[in-house]
């Protein structure tokens, strides 16, 4: 494992990864994941997966189409997929009433036809479609509703002690319980965290500690 004064420069910044792999299971998404497993017995359609931005919603789908190899389409993409066929799970990530209502009715009416299972992810609950049409709101509700929270303790440090582990730097408990009272609460903040604090350390020459940390919350938005 390298210390952080071996190199001048920071490695290049890591994009946030979406691959089924780095979706780790939570408290927060253990009831998601274990309808996900019985789509094939569960009552309805599919699943209508709430979240607030951050919450796992995109890695959910993400690893629900590595298992069972199908892509994620986003809902602002759905007019595109008029002329394609309708797989048997289809994976609709970011749907909203206001953007995309008419693309997803016609969809879903499609994915119905074919008999096949959806899962579709959004920030607003079904109450906050009121200006959706009456049958697509129909089609939602006959889906069952499942709402993800943010990350517990426990996940945070399992996505903290991944992502400093991969970039092979030192970090000890005491260092992560503290990213995990200060850190921002969410999957996609806790990869960027992990990533800024490796710039950091390298251009502070100084090693993944509380101080520095302490020191990185001071002196940036994060």
């Amino acid at each position: 494992m390298r210390s952080a004064f071996q190199f001048s420069l920071p490695l290049p910044p890591l994009p946030v990864s979406y691959a089924p792999d780095d979706f780790l299971i939570g408290a927060a998404h253990v009831e998601a994941v274990q309808l996900a497993e019985s789509l094939d017995v569960l009552p309805g359609a599919g699943l209508f997966v709430v979240g607030t931005a951050g919450s796992g919603k995109s890695h959910f789908l993400r690893w629900l189409s590595g298992r069972h190899s199908v892509p994620v389409l986003n809902a602002s993409s759905l007019e595109s997929l008029a002329d394609e066929s309708i797989p048997p799970l289809l994976l609709v990530d970011d749907t909203a009433a206001e953007t995309t209502g008419t693309a997803l009715f016609h969809t879903l009416n499609r994915a119905a036809a074919a008999r096949a299972k959806v899962v579709l992810t959004s920030r607003m609950p079904l109450s906050g479609w009121t200006a959706a049409l009456p049958d697509l709101v129909s089609r939602l509700k006959a889906l069952t509703t499942v709402m993800l929270g943010a990350p517990d303790d426990a996940t945070l440090a399992a996505l903290y002690v991944k992502g400093f582990s991969e970039r092979q730097m030192a970090i000890t408990p005491r260092f992560i319980h503290y990213l995990c009272r200060h850190g921002e609460r969410s999957f996609s903040a806790a990869q960027r965290l992990v990533t800024a604090l490796d710039d950091y350390a390298y251009r502070e020459q100084k090693p993944l500690t509380v101080p520095l940390a302490r020191q990185f919350f001071r002196e940036t938005a994060l």
